[in-house]
């Protein structure tokens, strides 16, 4: 494939696909190291930093992230350091969002109405689709920096991405408020990805490659 600065593959995982998420973004991995580092990847080699984050043995240059969910898995690979998050719509309540939403998120979440209901309550289908924007927006950040849960999501804000650019592809460039690095937004389909690199170089956008592999 073509050099750019990094790619995402993805895969929309099919009901009569015999493969779990997390087989499937193993498989991605593999098939990600080869295309893009022309590495033989092993397993054996992925080690652990102390604050958890994945990097792989003595190639500490290579980056790479995984995610899964039900209904996909998503890579990212790169010589920078990156995070990706992946998710499908999934019920969820207006508790949650409280905890992990900023007063600005919250007005994009809920439509500029931050009237508070039953903490319990279930969001709409376009609520839902809103913070789950934002939620794989905060997971693609931390792992990025390998603060993970350890940092509250609360104080990982974004702008909403609804006023944000779309870059190309429609993938939305997604601006962050107090997180390092770049971070975009693309929902092909039923998944909604999230993607984060650390890119110091403010005159110059980075060109990732987002590839959809059939599984």
């Amino acid at each position: 494939m073509e050099k750019a600065d990094g790619v995402i593959y993805y895969c929309k995982l099919q009901d009569k696909i015999l493969m779990n998420e997390k087989m499937l973004a193993k498989k991605l991995l593999k098939q990600g190291f080869w295309d893009f580092f022309h590495v033989d990847f092993q397993e054996e080699e992925v080690m652990r930093s102390a604050d958890g984050k994945p990097y792989y043995g003595e190639n500490k240059h290579l980056h790479f992230n995984i995610s899964h969910c039900a209904g996909g898995a998503a890579v990212a690979l790169s010589c920078h350091p990156v995070g990706v998050d992946a998710e499908t719509m999934r019920k969820v309540n207006e508790r949650t969002v409280r905890k992990c939403c900023g007063k600005e998120e919250l007005a994009y979440v809920f439509a500029g109405t931050d009237t508070e209901r039953n903490k319990n309550s279930m969001l709409t289908e376009e609520e839902t689709r809103r913070f789950l924007g934002l939620w794989t927006l905060k997971e693609s950040c931390v792992k990025m920096t390998g603060e993970g849960l350890r940092k509250p999501l609360d104080q990982v804000c974004f702008e909403p991405p609804v006023a944000a650019k779309t870059w190309k592809n429609k993938v939305i460039n997604v601006e962050g408020k107090n997180c390092l690095g770049r971070h975009y937004l693309y929902q092909p389909g039923n998944l909604i990805l999230a993607f984060s690199v650390q890119w110091e170089d403010k005159s110059a956008e980075p060109d990732f490659v987002w590839k959809e592999i059939s599984c």
